[in-house]
């Protein structure tokens, strides 16, 4: 079972780190506009 939280808790980091970077890419392509 623990194997299981350390894949989900990877999976979060994961899509947080996602979220930040798209915020990143918007953010940059508003100025670029």
């Amino acid at each position: 079972m623990e194997n299981l939280d350390w894949v989900e808790e990877k999976a979060a980091v994961k899509n947080v780190a996602n979220i930040s970077r798209n915020a990143d890419i918007s953010q940059a392509l508003s100025h670029l506009e």
